[in-house]
């Protein structure tokens, strides 16, 4: 999951180096974007992931 948000950079980078091609904020706004929802869904999952496991559970023992 990590190299995705590295090819971000790197691809800003070499923009930069390169193509003398500096991210106007609509890119820094969009990374920002990805990087943040990415983590909300995680986290989000990793709740209802808990809650699912201990219903099953719960239920198992009934």
């Amino acid at each position: 999951m990590t190299n995705n948000y590295i090819a971000i950079i790197w691809a800003i980078t070499f923009g930069i180096i390169f193509f003398n091609d500096y991210p106007d904020r609509y890119v820094i706004i969009g990374s920002i974007v990805i990087v943040i929802s990415t983590y909300y869904i995680i986290y989000r999952e990793t709740k209802l992931g808990k809650k699912i496991n201990r219903l099953k559970i719960n239920q198992r023992h009934i």
